[in-house]
């Protein structure tokens, strides 16, 4: 209860700091986006202790399905969507003045050192881990009764897009949390996503730091990933939608495993009778 009440808090604390004129420090960032992986974290935990099933399954804190390749090629993927919708909302004209241009400032102001260091384990590690037990984990599980995999996929997209308070923000997040989704689904595992999201994270902080990535290789290679991992997602979509769903039925007594009978003591052989002289 008191993770629930204290979510609210630490989320309008990271949006009041996040939301100041004079954001300009990486520290002040950094600050920020603790508070508001706290509200997601406490968020997440407090309605994982409410389901009736095992926390870790209810955050999809589970082995992925995909292997070391497969994983690796679908957070590639994940590089490949962000920078093709960071691209088209500079194309569409929306990057400028909104959160993204926003967040940019203080990251630019840590090229190197410690402040760099302090955003890649606040903005990357925190954010990537608890945004995806939040969204992904929690509530894409709680969802799918009602909605089903493939309305509780977009629910939670458009959930993960309105966080985000932003016209060009949300436009992002609305792409990556598609796909976030579908790496979910596929894999079954948040620690796929997690892998995803930090790692994408990572890399859009340290290219802002260092003035953003080359667009004369970074194209290409972003069209190649971002194929290259939604083929993958849909490939294993089929397998990971019954997955999920045989995960969500309830265990029936038909279902649970027969208790063995008592075996029965053997009976004790019948002593022969003597013979009929021997009685007399």
């Amino acid at each position: 209860m008191l993770l629930a009440l204290a979510s609210p808090l630490f989320f309008f604390l990271g949006w009041a700091v996040i939301d100041t004129d004079d954001m300009r420090s990486p520290v002040t960032l950094a600050l920020g986006a603790a508070c508001s992986a706290l509200g997601f974290a406490s968020f997440a935990f407090s309605g994982a202790l409410l389901r009736d099933e095992q926390k870790a399954r209810s955050l999809g804190l589970e082995r992925p399905r995909a292997g070391p390749l497969g994983l690796a090629v679908m957070a590639c993927g994940l590089l490949g969507w962000s920078l093709l919708a960071l691209l088209a909302i500079g194309a569409l004209g929306l990057q400028e003045h909104s959160a993204i241009e926003k967040i940019a400032v203080p990251i630019r102001r840590a090229p190197s050192g410690p402040a760099l260091w302090m955003l890649l384990a606040v903005v990357s590690l925190g954010a990537g881990v608890v945004e995806e037990l939040l969204f992904r984990g929690l509530l894409l599980r709680a969802f799918t009764p009602t909605l089903g995999v493939a309305g509780s996929a977009l629910a939670t997209t458009a959930l993960f897009a309105a966080f985000h308070m932003d016209a060009a923000h949300s436009l992002g997040a609305a792409v990556l949390g598609i796909y976030l989704a579908g790496v979910r689904i596929a894999t079954g595992s948040t620690l796929a996503l997690m892998l995803c999201h930090v790692l994408n994270n990572a890399v859009a902080v340290w290219t802002t730091a260092r003035g953003g990535p080359p667009l004369a290789w970074s194209l290409p290679a972003a069209v190649i990933a971002a194929s290259a991992g939604t083929w993958l997602v849909v490939r294993g979509w089929r397998e990971g939608r019954r997955a999920l769903l045989a995960s969500l039925e309830p265990v029936t007594p038909d279902d649970a495993p027969a208790t063995p009978a008592r075996a029965r003591p053997a009976a004790l052989p019948h002593e022969p009778l003597p013979p009929e002289r021997d009685r007399r």
